[in-house]
């Protein structure tokens, strides 16, 4: 996966692309608090972003099976 992918998946939940592009470096700059902004701990930030972004769907459906299940 890469930004791109996840760019895309928010642009097909509705957003704009000028929306998810900024929806995509609010993320990642959650990622980056409290960190120096290297360039490693820029990479990574990305890389958690793009995850949350695109495994968002999953987690989400997780937790709706965990309440069917126990409900």
């Amino acid at each position: 996966m890469n930004k791109q992918d996840a760019i895309n998946k928010l642009m097909a939940q509705g957003m704009t692309e000028q929306e998810a592009n900024a929806e995509f470096r609010s993320r990642v700059n959650w990622y980056l608090r409290g960190t120096g902004r290297t360039a490693e701990s820029i990479r990574y930030a990305t890389e958690c972003a793009i995850e949350d972004i695109v495994y968002d769907e999953v987690e989400s459906l997780d937790s709706t099976m965990l309440e069917l299940f126990f409900s």
